[in-house]
């Protein structure tokens, strides 16, 4: 069995739902909020493509999405704020009174 079908059936297991009904594409029109979409662009788990329709989906007209790069390796994107705070720093700058 292909490693792809292995992961989706270990996730259908663990959570109850196939990996295709996890999207979070559906509830992005309900964002209303300035959004600062992040993703590790080479991440095994995400297509690129996948990310970018989520961020084009939201409404609102003050969002940002950065590719975090450099990197296939998910947890490096959950660090990756830590190492560089200007980043969500300047954004939030221009996004709170």
């Amino acid at each position: 069995m292909r490693r792809a079908c292995r992961l989706g059936l270990q996730q259908t297991d663990r959570t109850g739902f196939h990996l295709s009904e996890q999207s979070p594409l559906e509830y992005m029109t309900a964002v209303s909020v300035p959004t600062l979409v992040a993703q590790v662009h080479d991440d095994t788990m995400t297509r690129p493509q996948d990310v970018q329709d989520i961020y084009d989906a939201i409404p609102v007209t003050e969002k940002s999405l950065y590719w975090i790069e450099g990197t296939e390796r998910r947890f490096d994107g959950d660090n990756f704020f830590g190492v560089h705070p200007e980043i969500p720093i300047e954004w939030l700058d221009k996004h709170i009174d």
